[in-house]
């Protein structure tokens, strides 16, 4: 991140980001069809309480990505016009998948705004 104009607090979001990340993969897990799989055989009560964990995860998780929002929130809406007119770019370059080129070059377009708002390739 070395810009010196940037708003984020590089350790807390990194922090932020290392434990949504770590939520986001117990949350995967937990919805694997395998897993969903083998909780089904077991006691009720023992389901239940995995459905509360993974509701708790998700909320956990949309709290750290609300917070990461926020510190970031500025940034955004200075930039709000250029990621719109970023993002309709990525849209309209969808809209044909076989120019694969430009896909690439919208997406790394918007992607170039956005590294102006928050440090997005670790």
């Amino acid at each position: 991140m070395g810009s010196s104009d940037t708003l984020i607090d590089p350790d807390a979001l990194d922090i932020k980001k290392l434990t949504r990340d770590e939520l986001s993969r117990l949350r995967k897990e937990l919805s694997d069809p395998m897993f969903c799989v083998i909780l089904r055989t077991k006691p009720e009560e023992e389901q239940n309480k995995f459905r509360i964990k993974l509701r708790e995860i998700e909320t956990a998780r949309l709290i750290l990505d609300n917070a990461i929002l926020g510190e970031i929130a500025d940034k955004l809406k200075e930039n709000a016009e250029e990621l719109k007119k970023g993002a309709k770019a990525v849209d309209d370059a969808l809209k044909d998948l076989e120019k694969t080129e430009d896909i690439l070059e919208a997406i790394a377009a918007f992607l170039a705004i956005v590294a102006n708002i928050v440090d997005v390739v670790a």
